[in-house]
């Protein structure tokens, strides 16, 4: 709960997002290539509200270990695309960004 007013305190005075790649941008989940000749690869956004990044950290980190949403994310991320922990939880954080910025749009809060 208090994870969720963290995102909203922050959010409040930021003036809306059009897309979620915008949400994402604003709070630091979304990735930056650092591709090199034929290797794909991804780092981590150090830019962005940090708090708002902290707070979608310990959401995904928290469902980590309590076996919820983001565990069978990052295992399926693992598998089935071969992905190390480390980017399969990246991942996780853009794809819960985008589900807060389609309930903050849904809520007219966006």
């Amino acid at each position: 709960m208090l994870t969720a007013a963290s995102i909203l305190a922050e959010v409040a005075g930021s003036g809306g997002f059009e897309t979620d790649r915008h949400f994402a941008s604003w709070a630091g989940v979304s990735p930056l290539d650092a591709s090199s000749g034929k290797q794909e690869r991804h780092r981590l956004n150090r830019g962005g509200n940090r708090q708002a990044n902290r707070a979608i950290h310990l959401m995904i980190t928290t469902q980590l270990a309590q076996k919820g949403q983001a565990h069978h994310y990052v295992n399926r991320r693992i598998t089935e695309d071969g992905k190390t922990k480390r980017e399969a939880i990246r991942a996780a954080k853009r794809y819960a960004a985008r589900r807060i910025w389609k309930i903050l749009k849904t809520h007219g809060l966006t």
